[in-house]
């Protein structure tokens, strides 16, 4: 990967972005014009290693079983998967925008609402399969019986990731184009 960094920190990015937008523009009369939107949107962001999973879609669920520990050796590099990944985003959203024009003497007049709901599910599996962590100077290679080899500390997360949540957003405005 180039730096301090072995092939095995290595990553991949999938994306996928799904959208359908619907809209009606209804003329009512000389002056008066409405515009309404909808769209419904689909997409997913994953970063894994590929030590974790085999495609982004498998590793919103890892299986850390076979994965090796990180080893991070200051100012001599890093081996094993990076410890910040999979992250993964699932959303899907739904969004309602609506506007109405109206022109009256030398007023052009504009009003609307936007409303848009999203429904996500991120992860972000950070350490999970666990990082040792050598001190500057130690020396090298490991060797179980020179106490002197050994990392300093170990670090590993546990428990689950995923948090589903849903929330809404929403604006109004109007306008007032004044020809003087």
């Amino acid at each position: 990967i180039g730096g301090l960094n072995t092939f095995e920190r290595r990553s991949n990015n999938e994306s996928q972005s799904d959208t359908v937008v619907a809209s009606l523009v209804t003329i009512l009369g000389a002056t008066k014009v409405n515009e309404a939107r909808v769209r419904w949107s689909y997409n997913t962001t994953d970063s894994y290693s590929p030590l974790t999973a085999d495609s982004g879609k498998a590793s919103r669920t890892p299986d850390f079983s076979n994965v090796p520990v990180s080893v991070s050796r200051a100012g001599v590099g890093n081996t094993g998967p990076p410890t910040g990944l999979p992250q993964n985003l699932v959303e899907k959203r739904l969004q309602f925008v609506n506007n109405f024009s109206i022109r009256s003497g030398s007023h052009q007049w504009k009003f609307g609402g936007d409303v848009i709901q999203s429904w996500r599910f991120v992860t972000f599996f950070n350490n999970f399969a666990g990082t040792y962590t050598v001190a500057a100077g130690t020396p090298i290679p490991f060797n179980p019986s020179n106490p002197a080899t050994f990392p300093f500390s170990y670090t590993q997360s546990f428990g689950t990731s995923g948090l589903n949540f849903t929330d809404t957003m929403g604006a109004l405005f109007a306008q007032d184009d004044w020809e003087i």
